[in-house]
């Protein structure tokens, strides 16, 4: 299990982060405050406050890829 803390700030982001989280074969949570939203829900993810970073929770041993690409998209806070 990883956990990053990611900036999803703009509609644009939030289709490009759930393309990269729907590529992924484990499960992703997005935890805000006492909600947990799957990371792959991009209706889920809309109902959270997106100027605020979000925690993320990557449910899967082998997820440097997604981290990876996170990153290249400046999606890590």
């Amino acid at each position: 299990m990883t956990e990053l803390d990611i900036q999803l700030n703009s509609p644009d982001k939030v289709e490009k982060f759930v393309q990269i989280t729907n590529s992924c074969e484990y499960n992703i949570d997005l935890v805000y405050g006492r909600y947990i939203i799957d990371g792959k829900s991009i209706v889920g993810i809309f109902t959270l406050n997106l100027m605020k970073p979000v925690h993320m929770v990557i449910h899967g041993e082998e997820c440097e890829d997604v981290i990876e690409r996170l990153k290249e998209n400046n999606y890590l806070v």
